[in-house]
């Protein structure tokens, strides 16, 4: 892969042989001095600062091993993950899979990344493999050796020819605070072989079920607005039209077990976590019309007007029977698209929340090999997102946070569209 995080000159001006890693982080953006320095045991410790101003960790015991850490600055970072993506979507000829997705998404929300050096290569007495493994432990990364990708465990995410180990986590617990390794891990010393697994196939869920799905998030944010006056007689009246219609349109089947719980949580008692979280459906239900024919596409930095997009769809009356009975969806080119779209405003401004910095978003999108990204379909301003007429860096904040709530909704909903989960509430939203 080209633009290791470990600098090729100090590489190439040691004697003998070495071996290199790569660290991934997404639970830390630095590696914490006072921890790094209580690593390497009896060997001596230095930190110092690397040509390119980042941070250097180095391990030097009395029989001449060494390994060194130098830490990528994160002006450099972005470029260093492209290429790393773009390595990555090369192993699938025809475009990622679904599982290949989640590793592309989980390398995206890298926060730190760390090239190693070992010389010359690791001991029998296991001092390399503690030390690295005790990082892994605290790390909890995706690590790059040779010419494939692994987990913290050391199991196989991901070779160049597509194989890996079943049991090998995409998504880890991201704890992130103890530099200690387990018993479990173990650093790999070569690609351990595993067949090749058949790419995973998406089933879109039918036009019938789109349907039925939107109307239970009708439902689930219609049941939230009535928490606003629980005792009003509209309210009260609404409850029981909507506890009524529900099993009328021979729905209920759609809902999930928790959503259901919310439908009948009586006036007044539902908890305000489900009472936020299900005002938000208003989002994913707009995606679902929008699939449906029912309204035309909504800005994608403006909230919804749920009870208008509910009426599209007749929610509350019988006029719903029709959509039931004769669902029509849109393309499945124009669905792609949606999933587009909504990946790249959801992915700019995750990145913004942990990168804070304005960017040429237009050019990253244009050079982005991992997924299509119709930022033409988008306003930008100053070559970036923008928001209500700014670009994302100079947002308020409370718009900032509304969009970045609206656009982790749409793209669950977009996401279950082309059948990435069955279960509605289950559907990731990877950047």
């Amino acid at each position: 892969m080209a633009d290791s995080a470990a600098p090729r000159e100090d590489a190439q001006a040691a004697s003998g042989p070495l071996e290199c890693f790569t660290f991934y982080s997404q639970s830390l953006d630095h590696l914490p001095k006072e921890i790094m320095a209580t690593l390497g045991g009896d060997a001596q410790h230095v930190a110092t600062t690397g040509e390119n101003r980042g941070p250097v960790f180095s391990y030097l015991w009395d029989d001449g091993l060494s390994l060194t850490c130098n830490v990528m600055v994160q002006e450099e970072l972005a470029q260093h993950l492209l290429g790393f993506i773009g390595y990555v979507t090369q192993v699938y000829p025809k475009g990622p899979d679904a599982r290949g997705k989640q590793i592309i998404g989980r390398i995206g929300q890298t926060k730190l990344a760390v090239g190693i050096v070992v010389q010359p290569g690791r001991d029998p007495e296991g001092r390399v493999e503690d030390l690295l493994s005790r990082m892994m432990g605290g790390l909890t990364p995706i690590l790059f050796y040779g010419d494939s990708l692994h987990d913290h465990l050391g199991r196989l995410l991901l070779a160049p020819d597509g194989s890996f180990d079943p049991e090998a986590e995409i998504q880890p617990k991201l704890d992130g605070v103890e530099f200690q390794a387990t018993e479990d891990e173990a650093l790999p010393c070569d690609s351990p072989s595993s067949e090749p697994q058949d790419e995973d196939v998406l089933t879109p869920p039918t036009a019938a079920r789109v349907a039925q799905r939107a109307l239970v998030l009708a439902s689930l944010a219609c049941r939230a607005s009535l928490e606003e006056e629980p005792e009003h007689p509209t309210a009260v009246r609404t409850y029981q039209d909507l506890t009524e219609w529900i099993p009328a349109m021979g729905i209920k089947g759609e809902f999930e077990p928790a959503e259901w719980e919310v439908i009948s949580s009586p006036l007044g008692q539902l908890p305000e976590r489900d009472r936020i979280d299900m005002s938000w459906r208003s989002e994913g239900l707009a995606m679902l019309a929008w699939a449906l024919r029912r309204i035309e596409f909504p800005l994608y930095d403006q909230q919804v007007d749920g009870p208008a997009v509910g009426d599209a769809l007749g929610f509350l009356n019988d006029d719903a029977r029709k959509l039931l009975d004769a669902p029509e969806l849109r393309s499945a080119e124009e669905l792609d698209w949606l999933v587009e779209l909504t990946l790249a405003v959801h992915w700019r401004l995750r990145e913004y929340s942990l990168r804070p910095n304005a960017m040429n978003f237009a050019g990253f999108a244009l050079k982005c090999q991992w997924a299509a990204m119709p930022v033409s379909d988008l306003t930008l301003v100053e070559n970036d997102l923008a928001l209500r007429g700014n670009p994302v860096s100079r947002a308020p904040e409370r718009v900032f946070g509304e969009c970045l709530s609206i656009a982790r909704e749409r793209q669950q909903a977009a996401n279950w569209l082309i059948g990435t989960e069955p279960v509605y509430t289950e559907v990731t939203c990877d950047t």
